[in-house]
């Protein structure tokens, strides 16, 4: 810690998540739970930035953060409400940095990945399957006939995501780059989602997402 403060710190990546908690259809979500992935999603980030930023600002080297969010702020993900509003908040939070650093000179930008394979993504379809068994009989009987399918499509997708090696190698490509974007998504899951938003209206764009889901 003492060699940092007398360096400064250039560059901070901020890559805390879970997502395997607090899911189901948003009528059901554990409010308890919601709490908790907020603490990690949100909280954590905002823990991470307070406790680095005075490093940051000792830094002369363009020093810069990179916050990760998530794909979901483009396309949520049904039944994972809590994680998608948790994503959102961490755009906010960087949205905020760009402008209250910028007489700084300290850049942040968000980091929205598709889906990478990594532990939090591990096994898909028994995850998948988890948000219905945690679910009441009530909640149950009302959403899983309707939102069950899409949960498993879901699941089948996430079987075919990035690499970590990938979705890495992009992020640290940002660290030679002069002047950063608001935010940039990696993966090739996404890569064509900031083009589809800029050509459609957001309600085409909305049911062209609504038919993959199968909605």
């Amino acid at each position: 810690a003492q060699a940092l403060g007398d360096a400064g710190l250039d560059l901070l990546i901020n890559n805390a998540g879970i997502a395997d908690i607090a899911t189901g259809p948003i009528e059901g979500v554990d409010l308890a739970q919601a709490r908790q992935l907020f603490e990690v999603n949100v909280f954590g980030q905002l823990r991470v930035i307070q406790a680095f930023l005075p490093l940051l600002h000792q830094s002369r080297h363009s020093p810069r953060i990179l916050n990760f969010a998530s794909g979901a702020v483009r396309v949520p993900m049904p039944c994972a409400g809590t994680y998608n509003m948790s994503k959102y908040a961490v755009e906010g939070l960087t949205n905020t940095l760009r402008y209250e650093l910028a007489k700084f000179g300290i850049q942040a930008a968000s980091i929205e990945p598709g889906a990478v394979k990594t532990h939090m993504t591990a096994d898909p379809l028994r995850s998948t399957a988890r948000i219905w068994e945690r679910c009441s009989g009530k909640i149950r009987a009302r959403y899983e006939g309707k939102l069950r399918p899409i949960t498993e499509h879901l699941g089948q997708s996430l079987l075919n995501a990035n690499d970590p090696d990938e979705v890495t190698d992009e992020v640290l490509r940002l660290t030679e780059v002069a002047h950063l974007k608001p935010r940039y998504m990696v993966g090739r899951d996404v890569r064509l989602v900031p083009l589809m938003q800029a050509l459609l209206s957001e309600r085409a764009f909305e049911r062209l997402i609504a038919r993959q889901f199968h909605i």
